[in-house]
């Protein structure tokens, strides 16, 4: 499955995503992400948590693995 945010492909290295772990992706469309990224995990048999945020004046979405 290939992830992009705003058209821009995104690797995440899914090996290292271990639980409590956290990563964030700026990004305008935020939701359109979220949605991919959570499909990707439940591909893996991930559960996953995410949050729309402004970091460093950029938004985007922050993903932690809950299980």
């Amino acid at each position: 499955m290939k992830i992009t945010a705003d058209g821009v492909p995104v690797a995440i290295e899914w090996h290292k995503f271990v639980v409590g772990s956290s990563f964030y992706i700026p990004c305008l469309d935020r939701r359109g992400l979220a949605e991919q990224i959570e499909a990707a995990a439940k591909l893996r048999h991930m559960r996953v948590k995410h949050r729309l945020t402004l970091e460093r004046g950029t938004q985007g979405v922050r993903f932690w693995r809950i299980k």
